[in-house]
């Protein structure tokens, strides 16, 4: 085996928090459903000739993973959410590379995901990393030497303007070693709640485990996007937000853990969102998260609506996390400075390594239940970054978009 077939991915923990809390909610309340990803390459970048065989020696690597036991006391110590029956199942899981589909047409990459929700769920996060990861490699770029003193530079910023802020940059980190230098420079610069500083933990579970901070996150737009599906898309909010609050935060009736209150605003436009929401399902939540549109202006409109709720904006406010840079975090932290937020920065962080950052996601579009196909998609708050199934995107638009 050559260097470069070493396995890039050696952790099942090498994802990001939501996965994890979301694979939880879909094991427990939908393991009849399944899924289908699709990679959407919206940078255009073109793939070295051999990538995709490259990529795929990689994936069939990862069916070695499993959560080893230390994996598993790191996940009951920091994430008490996370039930016994739930984390039997995730340390009998590993994963099948039959259920990711490469192909490779000169540059062109194309990659679908498909099976049972409540394993597929676990590809995107790792499968991005390691796309990122090869395509720096296989094109014999390196990181900068001054990339760890940025990362130094931007910790302290935040830590002057008192900003919270969770890294969030595992999907598209130039690489793990970056990702990780990173990371430990926040640390050092930042600094952590424990010694008066900002930085609340890292969406990267293994780096959370190396750094024992705090793994951070709730759910995504794939939550949304099913019970889209399955519910309609005029219910999907709010029965996303139920099933969330039933599983994590008390509405059931059992124990409630707030830090997974964060409900993702912009699935169907945040304007939507806003309209439907009500005060009794946001009692259970103490963020709105916005991922896309202007921040200040989106912020706003939830503020607004938190306030016309009867909330205090001091102890509920919004989770501002759609590719900020240091700069534009400082700049709403400043323009709501008297109000609760905090902040969730990715690409900015973990891949600024002197080469552009990679342009990419990777997203459902439908879903599947007793046999039949649920066309699946996201619009946003930006035109153009819609993803998902072209009739769903114009059933979608007619509703929310009108005109």
């Amino acid at each position: 085996m050559t260097e470069q077939e070493k396995p890039i991915i050696t952790s099942l923990l090498w994802t990001d928090l939501y996965k994890v809390t979301m694979g939880q909610a879909v094991f427990h309340n939908y393991p009849e459903v399944g899924a289908v990803y699709e990679y959407i390459n919206r940078g255009k970048h073109e793939f070295p000739v051999g990538f995709g065989e490259k990529l795929q020696r990689q994936v069939e690597m990862m069916a070695d993973l499993s959560l080893t036991k230390s994996d598993r006391e790191f996940l009951e110590r920091k994430s008490p959410y996370l039930q016994p029956d739930y984390l039997d199942y995730f340390e009998s899981y590993q994963f099948n590379p039959n259920e990711v589909h490469i192909e490779q047409s000169g540059t062109e990459l194309r990659i679908d995901i498909e099976g049972p929700w409540q394993r597929t769920i676990y590809w995107e996060v790792p499968l991005m990393a390691l796309i990122c990861e090869m395509f720096y490699q296989e094109n014999g770029q390196t990181p900068d030497s001054q990339y760890v003193n940025r990362a130094r530079k931007k910790g302290r910023q935040m830590k002057e303007a008192d900003a919270w802020f969770f890294e969030f940059g595992t999907r598209r980190a130039f690489s793990h070693n970056v990702h990780r230098n990173v990371l430990e420079a926040l640390v050092e610069t930042s600094g952590t709640p424990d010694n008066g500083g900002v930085l609340l933990g890292t969406s990267n579970i293994a780096l959370a485990k190396e750094f024992d901070l705090n793994p951070g996150g709730t759910y995504a737009h794939e939550w949304v996007m099913g019970h889209a599906a399955m519910f309609g898309f005029e219910s999907a909010n709010r029965k996303a937000m139920e099933i969330w609050a039933n599983e994590y935060l008390g509405r059931g009736g059992g124990e409630a853990f707030p830090k997974l209150g964060t409900a993702l605003m912009d699935t169907y436009t945040t304007e939507a969102f806003l309209k439907g929401l009500t005060a009794e399902l946001m009692a259970y939540y103490t963020y709105g998260r916005q991922d896309s549109g202007v921040p200040i202006e989106k912020g706003e409109k939830a503020y607004k609506r938190l306030e016309e709720l009867g909330f205090d904006t001091q102890k509920k406010g919004v989770a501002f996390t759609d590719g900020l840079s240091i700069e534009k975090a400082l700049e709403v932290n400043a323009y709501f400075k008297d109000k609760l937020h905090v902040f969730g920065i990715g690409t900015e962080l973990t891949n600024d390594a002197g080469h552009k950052p990679m342009n990419m996601v990777i997203k459902t579009h439908a879903y599947t239940k007793n046999g039949i196909w649920l066309p699946a998609c996201k619009l946003s708050d930006d035109a153009g970054k819609e993803s998902g199934g072209q009739n769903a995107i114009a059933e979608a638009k007619g509703l929310f978009r009108p005109n």
